[in-house]
C-alpha cells in the first residue's frame, strides 16, 4: 500500500459573494479532495439545514491536462460524494438555540472509487496540470472554507474517477431521450429529479432504459420505484430526517392540548437523489463498456414535467501531457 498523504491547501477563508476562484493542486498522485464548510447558527432558534452550508457553491470543477474530471454545483456534489464515499451523513448539525452553534458541511470530491483505493486516483502531474475551480453565488454570512487533497506520496493510480452533469428540462409527459456522452466505461449513475412521486403519483422516470446505438443495454426496464428501493444498497442514505413532535396548548386554562407528530425533512430536496452504483450491486468489475462514438442515451418516460439530471459515475484515464 503506497504511503497517504493528508495536506491542508487552505484554511478558513471566507469566499467573496459572486465570485470565483482557481486553486492549483498538489502534484502528487491524489485520492480525492474534501471541502468543508463551516457556518455559525445565523440565529437561535432558526432552523439550517445542510443545503444552507452547500447550495451557495454554483460550481465545483476539477481539470487535469486540460480535461475535466468533476463539474457539479455544491449540493449534487456533496450528494456525489456522500453516495460514493460515506458511512454517515457529512453533516454536523449542533444545538439550533444558540446563535454560536458552528455547523459543518464536508463534501467529498471522488478521484478514486473508493478512499485511498490505489488503483484509481489522478496520477502525478507537473505543477499547474491539476487545477480545481470553484464559483459562489450569495454567501451567508459567518461562513468559511476549508480544502484538503489526500492521496499518495509514491503512487501511478491506472484510472480515476469522472463526474459530471447531464440535465434535461422535460416540457411534456411520455417518452424523453438524455443524449450522453461517456468517455469510459460507466460505473453507475446519480439520478434526480424534482418530481419523484412525492405528493403526486407523477415522475419523470416511470420508465427507464439504456441505450447503446438504439440497443437496450443494463437497464432494460427500470423505474422510479426501483431506483427508490435501489437507496438502501449504497454507501449512504442521506435523507436528513427526523421525527418532529410537540404538545401544543389549545386552550388559554391549558385544559386542552393536542398531540401533533409528523416527520420533518429538513432538506427535502437531499430525497431527490437516487444512486445505482453498478459495482456496489453486483460485481467491483461491473461497468458498462461504451466504445468512443458510439450512440448513447437514457429513455424515460414521464407522467409529469420537471427537470431531470444525471450525474454520470465513469472510469477516465487522464491524459498524457502534450510533447514541449
Amino acid at each position: 500500500m503506497p504511503e497517504p498523504i493528508f495536506y491542508r491547501i487552505r484554511d478558513e477563508f471566507a469566499p467573496g459573494s459572486n465570485s470565483e476562484m482557481h486553486e492549483a493542486l498538489p502534484t502528487w498522485a491524489l485520492s480525492y479532495l474534501k471541502i468543508v464548510v463551516r457556518r455559525q447558527q445565523p440565529a437561535a432558534n432558526s432552523d439550517l439545514t445542510v443545503r444552507d452550508l452547500v447550495s451557495f457553491i454554483s460550481r465545483i470543477a476539477v481539470y487535469v491536462r486540460g480535461a475535466t474530471v468533476f463539474d457539479l454545483d455544491g449540493e449534487a456534489a456533496f450528494m456525489t460524494g456522500a453516495f460514493l464515499y460515506c458511512k454517515s451523513v457529512p453533516f454536523l448539525k449542533r444545538a439550533l438555540n444558540n446563535a454560536n452553534s458552528q455547523h459543518f458541511a464536508t463534501i467529498y470530491v471522488p478521484f478514486s472509487r473508493k478512499p485511498l483505493m490505489p488503483t484509481s486516483g489522478i496520477k502525478p502531474v507537473a505543477r499547474g496540470e491539476s487545477v480545481l475551480y470553484m464559483r459562489f453565488g450569495t454567501v451567508p454570512t459567518n461562513t468559511a472554507m476549508s480544502i484538503y487533497a489526500v492521496g499518495w506520496r509514491d503512487n501511478a493510480p491506472d484510472w480515476t474517477v469522472r463526474c459530471t452533469r447531464y440535465s434535461q428540462n422535460i416540457t411534456t409527459t411520455g417518452p424523453n431521450d438524455l443524449i450522453l456522452a461517456p468517455v469510459g466505461p460507466i460505473l453507475g449513475f446519480i439520478f434526480n429529479e424534482s418530481n419523484p412521486k412525492e405528493t403526486a403519483t407523477t415522475t419523470l422516470m416511470s420508465e427507464l432504459r439504456f441505450l447503446i446505438q438504439g440497443v437496450e443495454d443494463t437497464l432494460i426496464s427500470y423505474d422510479l420505484n426501483a431506483l427508490t428501493s435501489d437507496r438502501a444498497l449504497t454507501t449512504m442514505i442521506p435523507t436528513d430526517t427526523e421525527e418532529h413532535a410537540h404538545i401544543e396548548n389549545l386552550a388559554g386554562a391549558y385544559t386542552q392540548n393536542a398531540t401533533t407528530t409528523s416527520r420533518t425533512l429538513s432538506a427535502a430536496e437531499l430525497t431527490r437523489y437516487f444512486p445505482l452504483l453498478l459495482d456496489e450491486l453486483y460485481d467491483p468489475d461491473a461497468v458498462i463498456a461504451v466504445a468512443p462514438g458510439v450512440d448513447v442515451r437514457l429513455r424515460t418516460v414521464a407522467t409529469g414535467t420537471g427537470t431531470l439530471n444525471v450525474i454520470l459515475v465513469e472510469m477516465f484515464t487522464i491524459p498524457e501531457p502534450r510533447p514541449t
